[in-house]
């Protein structure tokens, strides 16, 4: 996904029709009107790997059972746990 305008150079909102004529909403917009300078721009990229998320899960006070199943391991829960606004 990359950036978009939501507005004309003149910063009136733009009406942009979807397949029934009514102005479109963001979803129906689409990445049909991209702005290509704008896309140099990424904004925030998250540097994050799966244990990180069962790191957190064991914060949030996730069971062996629980941690087993979402991991699709029986090892049970053994990694440091960290608060949920610590993940990344």
């Amino acid at each position: 996904m990359t950036s978009t305008d939501i507005a004309t150079l003149q910063m009136r909102p733009k009406q942009i029709p979807d397949q029934s004529i009514p102005p479109a909403d963001f979803f129906a917009i689409g990445l049909e009107h991209v702005n290509a300078s704008r896309a140099n721009n990424l904004g925030l990229v998250y540097d994050i790997e799966p244990t990180n998320y069962i790191r957190c899960l064991c914060g949030l006070g996730c069971t062996n059972a629980e941690g087993g199943f979402i991991t699709k391991k029986g090892s049970k829960m053994l990694i440091k746990p960290i608060a949920k606004s610590e993940l990344n």
